[in-house]
């Protein structure tokens, strides 16, 4: 029944992030031809450093990763921007037992937010996020069976950017989880990233 459940909660959320993206477009559409200040386009995210903690089967342990990529799709008005996307933050890491072996931890967020920019330059963020997190561990060692588990959570994003030019700026962003599926424990993933806003359509 849990896992029933759990499959049933992860298909609402799927459809609530497609939902959202349907009224991003057509927002986007209707302020296109009757407001002013208004524009739209895509979002390239390179993750430079992210650290985050994890469950292993076994206790909770932190690692960091460097680099990742993301992507968004974006509507602004005035100083309001909503954003859509997804972002992969590498925070795997690769262990060699003493027979050998090793383990990888991978994550990738769909992600709805909402950004503000004031003072031309500070842009604070807050939003929701659905976590996809796969571990995978492998070792020769007697008595250590091998793992391989997809885990999912629905989370809160926090953020605060700094504009570094006109279309681009440097993102930190803190993602605590709220709600774990199916009997997972993800952990929280704390990244730095810089963006590059692609505009598309202005008004």
């Amino acid at each position: 029944m849990i896992l029933k459940s759990g499959f049933k909660t992860q298909k609402i959320m799927k459809r609530f992030l497609l939902g959202m993206m349907l009224m991003l477009l057509s927002q986007i559409a209707y302020e296109q031809n009757v407001k002013p200040i208004s524009s739209s386009g895509f979002t390239i995210v390179l993750p430079i450093i992210s650290k985050g903690d994890y469950y292993n089967f076994y206790s909770t342990e932190s690692t960091t990763g460097i680099l990742g990529i993301g992507a968004s799709i974006f509507h602004k008005f005035k100083n309001n921007t909503i954003l859509l996307g997804y972002e992969s933050p590498v925070t795997h890491a690769v262990l060699f037992p003493p027979k050998g072996g090793y383990f990888k931890l991978g994550n990738s967020y769909f992600e709805c937010s909402y950004r503000y920019t004031f003072l031309n330059r500070v842009e604070p963020l807050i939003g929701l996020n659905y976590l996809t997190r796969h571990f995978h561990s492998y070792s020769d060692l007697l008595n250590v069976p091998d793992k391989d588990y997809l885990s999912t959570s629905l989370g809160l994003t926090l953020g605060l950017g700094l504009k570094l030019a006109k279309y681009s700026s440097f993102v930190l962003t803190y993602r605590p989880v709220l709600y774990n599926f199916n009997n997972s424990q993800n952990k929280s993933i704390l990244s730095c990233a810089i963006k590059f806003d692609i505009k598309v359509l202005k008004k």
